[in-house]
């Protein structure tokens, strides 16, 4: 199997004060140098190189926070018969 280097996001797991030793570190793969990233996105999870849950969180926390504020401006917009009949066929999908 041969590696796509274009999509290739190394990342250097550790602590803090470990981190710290190796801030700028690069891998060369076939004449293409890689360099390590201080998060990733894994399949729709953010992963640092702490394995802290923290960016991800916010991340989510953020969407969450967004669609909450598009519920309430339609609930102020738009009168409740519009609403039911919007959400009717998304309703019953489910």
């Amino acid at each position: 199997m041969e590696v796509n280097l274009t999509k290739t996001d190394p990342l250097v797991i550790g602590r803090k004060s470990q981190l710290k030793k190796l801030e700028n570190v690069s891998i060369q793969v076939n004449g293409t140098v890689v360099t390590a990233k201080k998060y990733i996105k894994l399949l729709g999870t953010t992963i640092d190189s702490e394995l802290k849950w923290s960016d991800h969180v916010n991340f989510m926390a953020s969407k969450v926070n967004n669609a909450y504020i598009h519920c309430i401006l339609c609930a102020i917009i738009y009168p409740l018969l519009i609403l039911k009949l919007l959400w009717m066929p998304i309703g019953y999908q489910i």
